[in-house]
């Protein structure tokens, strides 16, 4: 199973998804919320 993680660049935040799709809704989300930027791995 392929994992798609998600981590901010700028705090601790850090996320991991089932699908690259909710990973970038993830990051999406987490960059609008707090103006980061996050990387997808």
């Amino acid at each position: 199973m392929n994992e798609h993680v998600a981590v901010c660049r700028d705090c601790e935040w850090e996320q991991v998804f089932p699908k690259r799709d909710m990973a970038e809704h993830g990051k999406r989300v987490h960059e609008d919320e707090t103006g980061h930027t996050v990387a997808l791995e």
